[in-house]
């Protein structure tokens, strides 16, 4: 579809910054997970087209995403001193092996009182880790009131 094509464009972007400062500093859980301060982001790009009630977007996302943190596991060791279990203790970089990007095309129209929905997709690194990428497709009928 050419950009002079009749209808509205619109570019929308939203990104997000977070620390994660679990019970406060210093105290933990006594659970056998426990994460740390965590740096977390998140962003989202879209570019969208409407022309009456049909609807055309694209959309590039990185859903949330550990960018530094510790993670400590604890669990008992198995052993015990004066009586007492004692416990092993494991700290780890929360940080993912990998980036997710998903890409998704979506196209919307009016179906009887609702909306007829197509939507296609192209995740790389799903689940944060290099795996293969994900890719899908759905249809879908949405009513809002």
């Amino acid at each position: 579809m050419p950009l002079d094509h009749p209808g509205r464009w619109s570019l929308g972007g939203a990104a997000s910054l977070a620390l994660d400062l679990p019970r406060g500093l210093g105290n933990g859980s006594g659970s056998m997970f426990d994460a740390g301060p965590t740096l977390i982001s998140s962003w989202s790009l879209s570019l969208e087209h409407r022309d009456g009630g049909l609807r055309d977007r694209i959309t590039v996302t990185q859903p949330a995403r550990v960018e530094a943190g510790t993670g400590y596991l604890r669990f008992p060791s198995g052993r015990r001193v004066d009586g007492e279990r004692t416990f092993e203790n494991i700290a780890f970089p929360l940080r993912p092996t990998s980036r997710t990007i998903t890409a998704r095309w979506s196209h919307s129209r009016p179906v009887g009182p609702g909306d007829g929905i197509v939507s296609v997709f192209h995740s790389r690194n799903p689940g944060h880790a290099r795996t293969p990428d994900d890719i899908g497709a759905g249809v879908a009928w949405r009513v809002v009131w």
